[in-house]
């Protein structure tokens, strides 16, 4: 039975709708996804000092947030490689960094839900991982504006909508997207400013938050 109608992400999405699976150009409507301003906001419920209290943070601690999926393509593993990388250089960040992963298995992550913490034990870097399972919208605000730095290692991504509550709550964003449709990152740099910057080793999107 043929869609009424057909929802994409951006224009490139449309056309690829259509070019790659024959579907009526005049039934695919483009919504671009949004943020909640009422709920993503960097000084709503005290900023960042309240959601660091409510979800029982200390006020010194440095905080790397993943928010997603737990699986392969969202490439959680490369964060807590990363971080085993920083305690080598210096080990004395132990005593104040966390590393929070919030999400849960899902796709290919679930053959292995495991993998993640096995990863971390066996780098030694299992102590400053905190594991959280996912949440509802408002907790999920907490997250982010208690977050000093939002990751987002995604080995590919159809849109990276984090990329879009970082620069509202007034986050860095370290993004890794190797393999990120490049219309669907240009909307959402555009639409919260910010840049592209090309890797000059690779051939791949990396981006910065541009304040």
């Amino acid at each position: 039975m043929a869609a009424d109608r057909l929802v994409a992400n951006t224009d490139g999405e449309a056309r690829l709708l259509a070019d790659l699976y024959g579907a009526d150009a005049q039934r695919v409507a483009v919504v671009s996804p949004g943020v909640d301003l009422a709920v993503f906001a960097p000084r709503l419920r005290g900023g960042r000092v309240g959601a660091r209290r409510r979800l029982g943070l200390p006020a010194d601690r440095e905080v790397l947030l993943f928010v997603g999926r737990i699986q392969p393509l969202k490439a959680p593993d490369v964060l807590v490689r990363a971080a085993a990388e920083m305690l080598a250089v210096d080990p004395t960040r132990r005593e104040r960094l966390t590393v929070v992963v919030l999400g849960g298995p899902s796709g290919t992550g679930l053959e292995k839900p495991q993998a993640l913490q096995d990863l971390a034990a066996a780098l030694g870097v299992a102590d400053v991982l905190c594991f959280r399972p996912p949440v509802g919208r408002i907790e999920l605000a907490d997250w982010y504006r208690a977050a000093d730095v939002v990751v987002v290692p995604s080995r590919t991504e159809a849109f990276a909508h984090a990329l879009l509550l970082c620069p509202l709550l007034r986050l860095a964003c370290l993004p890794g997207v190797s393999v990120l449709g490049r219309e669907n990152a240009r909307f959402a740099c555009e639409s919260c400013s910010l840049k592209f910057v090309r890797s000059r080793s690779e051939d791949s999107i990396r981006m910065k938050v541009a304040y």
